[in-house]
């Protein structure tokens, strides 16, 4: 595990970190999305977010799914903070897009893909028109993203875990044993095969 930290700041990786960085003012710079206007459909999210700081309201629109929650919190946390803005919120989903990149640059080398290839396929994804777009948006598709490549990064993390509460409710249960809890953990504990 120390060693996939040390991987995770190597030179080449901190190469391609920066690289993103200055990709992603480029592209800031480049597209500009200052304005206090929505775009697309984001002023449904934007309308909850107004009305809970205006009045306290927590009006949710029968146009949004039922699953935008994790959003509209946060809009209204970043509101709460710094006032009600349309910049304010598409700058959440451009962080937020950025990190989704960099988190998805991660698990393709924790896939063991040679960073040259990690950086493309990060960029392939990063100027998908529909992400590059999208996260100049406050749509909810970023952070489903966001939260579903940090899920799969996370993934080995969250096989430990379970492993270790499966062993542990093992132990504390009186079972002696514990087959099927170690092998929950030999994805993790065994090296992959070298091809």
């Amino acid at each position: 595990m120390p060693e996939e930290r040390l991987k995770f700041f190597s030179p080449v990786d901190r190469l391609a970190y920066a690289a993103f960085f200055l990709i992603f003012i480029g592209a800031f710079l480049f597209v500009r999305p200052f304005g206090e206007f929505p775009l697309i459909d984001d002023w449904v999210h934007s309308l909850t977010i107004h009305s809970y700081l205006a009045d306290g309201d927590f009006f949710y629109s029968p146009l949004l799914a039922s699953f935008l929650h994790v959003p509209i919190l946060y809009g209204i946390g970043l509101g709460k903070l710094f006032g009600f803005s349309f910049f304010l919120l598409r700058l959440s989903n451009l962080i937020l897009g950025f990190f989704t990149v960099i988190i998805f640059y991660r698990f393709l080398r924790h896939l063991k893909n040679p960073p040259p290839a990690s950086f493309l396929l990060s960029l392939l994804l990063w100027f998908n028109p529909i992400f590059f777009s999208l996260s100049h948006t406050f749509m909810s598709e970023i952070p489903a993203l966001f939260f579903l490549v940090t899920a799969l990064f996370l993934n080995d993390l969250a096989i430990i875990i379970m492993g270790l509460v499966r062993i542990s409710l093992a132990i504390s249960s009186g079972r002696n044993f514990l087959g099927p809890e170690l092998e929950s953990l030999m994805p993790v504990l065994l090296p992959a095969p070298k091809h």
